[in-house]
């Protein structure tokens, strides 16, 4: 968190606490989320789809006029798509839509630009393993659906 902070990374900081609440709510949804039965993978059908780019629009509208009128930001603009995607995206993953994963990629991607930008060169590895991860549990995610797979 205090390594987003330093580089003026202030949207990423504050959903480094996001994700911890979401841990929880996503744990009570996978166990429970089903009319108190655990989920199972899901596919998102279309109209759940125009929910989630409103949502993502709204929160990087918000997120970049706070950017750009109350810090100094200097990549407001891919920090607040870094921020809103990566608000969404662990939603979906509590819901267990199999597309959140294509979100996670996208938003790793964006941030490891961001951050060889910041010359933030640990933080690139890191989004590179979770980018490789985020690949490896679509395709999971997609042949256990599939019925390929057992867990």
């Amino acid at each position: 968190m205090f390594i987003f902070f330093n580089a003026k990374l202030y949207a990423d900081t504050g959903l480094q606490v996001v994700f911890l609440m979401f841990q929880f709510y996503g744990i009570y949804q996978w166990l429970y989320g089903s009319k108190g039965k655990p989920l199972s993978i899901q596919l998102g059908s279309k109209y759940i789809y125009y929910p989630i780019l409103a949502a993502s629009t709204i929160l990087f509208a918000i997120i970049t006029f706070i950017l750009k009128n109350y810090t100094d930001s200097l990549t407001t603009y891919a920090d607040a798509l870094v921020t809103a995607c990566s608000l969404v995206a662990p939603w979906m993953m509590s819901k267990k839509y199999l597309q959140h994963w294509i979100l996670w990629i996208f938003v790793d991607s964006i941030s490891i630009v961001l951050d060889v930008f910041k010359v933030l060169y640990l933080t690139v590895f890191l989004y590179f393993i979770f980018l490789v991860l985020c690949i490896k549990g679509y395709n999971n995610w997609f042949l256990y659906k599939q019925g390929n797979i057992k867990t």
